[in-house]
């Protein structure tokens, strides 16, 4: 990556381009890379898959979980905290399925709004069907009031909204909850919510020495493992699909998954409002 985004600090390790580099991408700086490094190495010495690994699953899910709604007749996407663009994006996967399909990715890192809109440069901004928004997961009443995803996006229909590898950076719980509600509370019935979030649940103490790690590198974001119990109230107000709240691989997969080729350091799901909670 050698063009700088306004407002671009290389100096820390950057969460956005730390989860691009461990997904395989080029958007990422020394910087970055060794953080992911270091991050992997600690995986591998308490013998526990690599980001590599996990960044790889989660994005897997996600592309699973789009191709899913898309081909259920959801067309409209909001997926926020959106990173670096890669390979197989929300809109395009959800474009095979339905050409009309809606996308607006949000995120406030100057990388991600820099590369998302040079992705997009060549659409028509009137007649777009895919948008790129600065917005802060923290001030979730700012994204939803928005002009140019009200423009594009039709909430009084149903719309799938995306925290995935998202809410594990929030590291008050009962703040990540609210952001989450208040999601949710502006959604018409029959919307959902797909999530993935680092999990304590199988390998606490490893988890402890990640996100002290995260701290120790100054990485931009904390990073906040929780337990199966805390993640699944991320979905009050929802009705999870089956399978229910699973590791990534576990969720719907398109072979049968071996125990070796789960990383168990995620939990993923989607749910569906089942009633109307819109006030």
């Amino acid at each position: 990556m050698h063009d700088r985004a306004p407002g671009l600090d290389i100096s820390v390790p950057n969460v956005a381009r730390i989860w691009d580099y461990q997904l395989g991408g080029k958007d990422n700086f020394e910087v970055d890379r060794h953080a992911a490094e270091t991050l992997n190495e600690l995986c591998e010495n308490v013998g526990a898959p690599d980001g590599r690994r996990v960044a790889s699953e989660s994005r897997a899910f996600l592309q699973r979980a789009v191709r899913c709604l898309a081909r259920a007749g959801v067309d409209q996407y909001l997926d926020i905290g959106s990173g670096l663009p890669t390979r197989g994006n929300v809109h395009e996967i959800a474009q095979e399925a339905n050409p009309l399909a809606r996308t607006v990715y949000v995120d406030y890192d100057p990388s991600v709004l820099a590369h998302g809109n040079a992705l997009l440069a060549d659409h028509n901004p009137s007649t777009a069907a895919t948008v790129v928004i600065k917005g802060d997961v923290r001030k979730p009443e700012t994204i939803l009031q928005d002009k140019v995803l009200r423009g594009l996006l039709d909430l009084d229909r149903p719309v799938a909204v995306l925290l995935v590898a998202m809410l594990h950076l929030i590291p008050d719980t009962a703040a990540a909850a609210a952001i989450v509600a208040t999601f949710r509370d502006a959604l018409s019935p029959g919307s959902y919510l797909v999530l993935t979030h680092t999990t304590s649940e199988h390998r606490p103490e490893a988890a402890v020495a990640l996100a002290a790690e995260f701290e120790r590198l100054k990485v931009t974001t904390p990073l906040v493992p929780r337990r199966v119990d805390q993640i699944r109230r991320f979905f009050d107000g929802f009705e999870l699909l089956e399978p229910g709240l699973v590791s990534p691989p576990q969720w719907r997969p398109d072979t049968p998954v071996a125990p070796d080729d789960d990383s168990r350091w995620m939990y993923a799901g989607v749910g569906q409002t089942a009633r109307a909670v819109r006030r």
